[in-house]
């Protein structure tokens, strides 16, 4: 279930007072700090919760007995019916009606007291709308919730994970960038400051196992068409598909701080389901500390990588310091490390988990089941709603700057036709470029087609002198080039006249006058050698 932060955080002001002052604790709160993060730490204390449970009506607690019944949330129409509704009300209304102080309906007791919250949860049959308790209160009712957890592993409790970083789905906007990379011939090393966060190769070995690549680097025309066309929870859950039957994908590769040689006899994708299956026998929406998990491992599954005498068998050395790792003793700075890294990264990276952080937190160290989870395992397509961006950005310089959620069948296309800039939020930006039109001309492409896509896809107005010069370019090709030019100033004609005749005179481009010439980048020393050779003697100022 959402913290009781993240049930309380967008509510109006005068709600979170209601709030404050139903639980008594209106005389703590600090006008200087944010109210709903100091009601969320302030009603999530033990002993608080307790008094408020114990001065609760019997209806209301036959409302929160229903919730908890039912793993925490029930569906909003169906709860409203038996606990009756939540009235719309503006801030005036409230102030004037005080449903806090006096509800109508249990549901508005609760909903006043921050006891139950109001929100969209996938179904995986698409999004419903729930009443639900907020974890802390959850957790609170279910005393003997741990009980049900694998051999003892205890849950975090939820008020003290004060950052939650939820999962996303960015990898597919990467593997988007890593096939119009590879469509123009770009490395692996060229394609990784576009994909950050997510290594590369790790992108292309997904859509290998995909088929929407042939090979590390032959794109399957109709196989890229139709995932960079597909929703975005479809495309998600074909990656997510891919990468848990692959068998070549070696997560170990993902951790820098250790090296492997010689052959390792390693099955990645049983590593990957076992731990898989571990994280599908954990609570839902409960919180686990990563590295009580990875003690919990170590003490009921720990073979997960190594058995017998492979923990010795292994080849493996401290990157930063060369030592070498080996023995049952040290399965903490392996195996211990692997499923950090496969919590931190591809787990959260595929849409498996959600991340948090606790107080002075730098890095996460806790970690939950997603909502998308039960789906992925099943190998379902997902389905969530997305934002969608119709256009992009073309500024006056000739910039492209695209956010995420544009269609990605396009930023492909467009990417094929310009040069890349970079990757900042969840924008990509690119440039126009003769180079580019040049490598586009190359592949079968035309600029026109290029301005087919900013009539209909550039943000409006279009700049004139942008479609004037991809129009130029279309009939003249380049027309202009900029080059790096220096100036020769001599004191007397002659000095220059005989210049002019010796074999320095192929540095020249074009004598201006009698006593000033322009030469060609670079050039100077061969100039300033070409005149001492004369007798005469050359200063090279500091700007050249």
């Amino acid at each position: 279930m959402p913290t009781i932060l993240e049930t309380i955080r967008e509510y109006d002001e005068d709600i979170l007072n209601m709030i404050a002052e139903v639980w008594g604790i209106d005389l703590e709160l600090d006008i200087k700090k944010k109210t709903a993060e100091q009601i969320a730490t302030l009603i999530s204390r033990d002993s608080i919760m307790e008094e408020m449970f114990h001065s609760l009506s019997d209806k209301s607690l036959r409302g929160l007995k229903a919730l908890a019944a039912e793993k925490g949330k029930i569906p909003w129409d169906q709860f409203t019916r038996e606990f009756g509704e939540l009235r719309e009300m503006g801030a005036v209304r409230r102030e004037r009606e005080r449903p806090d102080r006096t509800p109508v309906y249990t549901t508005e007791a609760l909903f006043y007291k921050a006891l139950i919250g109001r929100a969209f949860f996938d179904t995986g049959q698409g999004l419903r709308e729930f009443a639900f308790i907020p974890d802390e209160f959850y957790q609170f009712l279910q005393p003997g919730q741990s009980e049900s957890v694998p051999d003892s592993i205890k849950p975090v409790p939820a008020h003290i994970v004060e950052k939650s970083l939820l999962t996303n789905d960015h990898v597919i906007d990467h593997a988007c960038t890593v096939l119009a990379g590879l469509r123009i011939s770009l490395s692996v090393g060229e394609l990784e400051p576009f994909t950050p966060g997510i290594p590369s190769s790790f992108l292309i070995n997904l859509l290998k196992e995909a088929k929407i690549l042939t090979s590390p680097s032959v794109l399957s025309s109709d196989k890229v068409k139709q995932f960079l066309e597909a929703d975005r929870g479809i495309a998600l859950g074909q990656l997510a598909r891919a990468w848990k039957a692959n068998q070549e994908i070696d997560e170990l590769d993902l951790i820098e701080s250790l090296e492997f040689e010689g052959q390792r006899k390693h099955k990645p994708q049983a590593s990957r389901t076992l731990l898989l299956d571990l994280i599908l026998n954990l609570p839902d929406e409960s919180w686990f500390g990563i590295q009580e998990f990875c003690n919990w491992v170590h003490h009921s599954h720990p073979d997960i990588l190594r058995s017998g005498g492979e923990y010795d068998a292994w080849f493996i050395k401290n990157s930063a310091t060369g030592e070498y790792i080996k023995g049952f003793e040290n399965w903490q700075r392996m195996e211990g490390e692997y499923l950090r890294i496969m919590i931190l990264k591809p787990l959260f990276w595929l849409g498996f988990v959600d991340l948090g952080k606790t107080q002075g937190d730098t890095l996460p160290t806790v970690f939950r089941k997603s909502k998308w989870f039960i789906n992925l395992m099943a190998g379902q397509e997902l389905e969530y709603p997305a934002i969608q961006k119709k256009d992009f950005e073309l500024e006056k310089s000739g910039k492209i700057i695209i956010d995420r959620f544009f269609p990605r069948d396009i930023r492909y296309q467009i990417a094929r036709c310009c040069e890349w800039e970079g990757v900042r939020g969840h924008k990509f930006s690119y440039h126009l470029s003769p180079h580019a039109f040049h490598r586009m001309e190359h592949q079968g492409l035309k600029v026109s087609q290029l301005v087919t896509l900013i009539h209909r896809y550039a943000r409006k107005p279009v700049l004139q002198n942008i479609l004037l010069a991809l129009e130029s370019w279309e009939k003249h090709g380049q027309e202009a080039d900029i080059e790096n030019i220096l100036v020769l100033k001599v004191k007397t004609a002659p000095i220059l006249d005989r210049l002019m005749t010796s074999p320095a005179k192929k540095y020249i481009l074009s004598r201006q006058n009698p006593t000033t010439a322009e030469i060609t980048a670079n050039s100077a020393p061969y100039i300033k050698a070409a005149l001492l050779g004369m007798g005469v003697l050359a200063e090279i100022k500091p700007e050249v």
